[in-house]
């Protein structure tokens, strides 16, 4: 029989995390957080105030304009949403 791979459940997971460049979210540190998000199928938005962007598209985020001390919210949702959520926290906390 095809196809019996387990299926995993949509998850949906949210951290807020602060902007710690010394200027808003330029196109490398933005470059690598879309690199990142599309090595996963879960949808990732990034959240700035009342702005949402997509976390695959460097255009999206950058008309975030987030600037030093922002708080950015990361939701992701699907299957890898899990894994997607640590391989992000992990560039924050590398100073992305």
């Amino acid at each position: 029989m095809e196809g019996t791979g387990i299926m995993r459940k949509n998850t949906t997971y949210s951290e807020k995390f602060d902007v710690t460049l010394s200027e808003e979210l330029q196109m490398r540190p933005a470059a690598m957080l879309v690199e990142t998000a599309s090595r996963f199928n879960s949808e990732i938005t990034v959240s700035c105030k009342s702005n949402i962007a997509n976390a695959k598209s460097v255009i999206s985020l950058l008309l975030l304009e987030a600037t030093l001390g922002t708080k950015l919210t990361v939701i992701t949702t699907g299957s890898d949403a899990q894994e997607a959520m640590a391989a992000i926290a992990n560039l924050f906390m590398a100073g992305c």
